[in-house]
């Protein structure tokens, strides 16, 4: 896949306009996200199955971490993150990528990525942050045009928000293997060879 300090490197096949697959989805969060984790270095805090005790109270769930079970977890990541990233009705690969980031960098915080991607290769669309049916359609268009290309740009720009994270703090060094790993884990299953 290439070495931790150049580009990602992959071969994409071409899927068409195959939609989303949302139990692929959920297993490529489970495998990244994991278990139970309560590093006092990470700043996303208690976490378990990738679900944080301080996402749990902005919505509102009086649970803690370690109170769910992953069925708990996959209906969070379907009501919270599937759908307002409109992954059924995105290519699956889009998908994919889209949502995978939006769990680690924010739902808001991938849609700019994907805003910005957009806006790069002459879209019209606002950065916002906003994930409606602009951007969507705007994605849709952008997919049947460019592909691929989508897929991999997306990925670029999320090891890019990596890179930035541990300049801005290099505490978040430590981190560096285990989002490289996430992004590998993401291309496997993006190119169809997951495990």
């Amino acid at each position: 896949m290439g070495n931790p300090d150049g580009a990602i490197e992959f071969t994409l096949t071409p899927k068409g306009g195959v939609m989303a697959d949302q139990e692929k989805i959920l297993r490529l969060i489970a495998l990244n996200e994991g278990g139970e984790v309560n590093a006092p270095a990470d700043r996303g805090g208690h976490t378990n199955f990738g679900i944080t005790a301080g996402f749990l109270r902005s919505i509102g769930d009086p649970r803690s971490p370690s109170d769910l079970t992953w069925g708990d977890a996959k209906e969070l990541y379907t009501k919270h993150f599937l759908n307002p990233m409109h992954a059924a009705e995105l290519p699956d690969d889009l998908a994919l990528v889209l949502v995978d980031g939006a769990v680690n960098h924010g739902i808001g915080g991938m849609t700019k990525r994907l805003q910005e991607l957009l806006a790069d290769f002459g879209w019209d669309v606002q950065v916002d942050g906003g994930f409606g049916p602009a951007t969507l359609q705007a994605a849709l268009e952008c997919w049947e045009a460019l592909g691929q290309i989508m897929v991999g740009s997306l990925i670029e720009r999320r090891r890019n928000i990596y890179k930035a994270l541990i300049a801005k703090d290099p505490r978040q060094e430590k981190f560096h293997d285990g989002w490289w790993n996430r992004l590998v884990t993401l291309c496997n299953f993006v190119t169809g060879s997951e495990a």
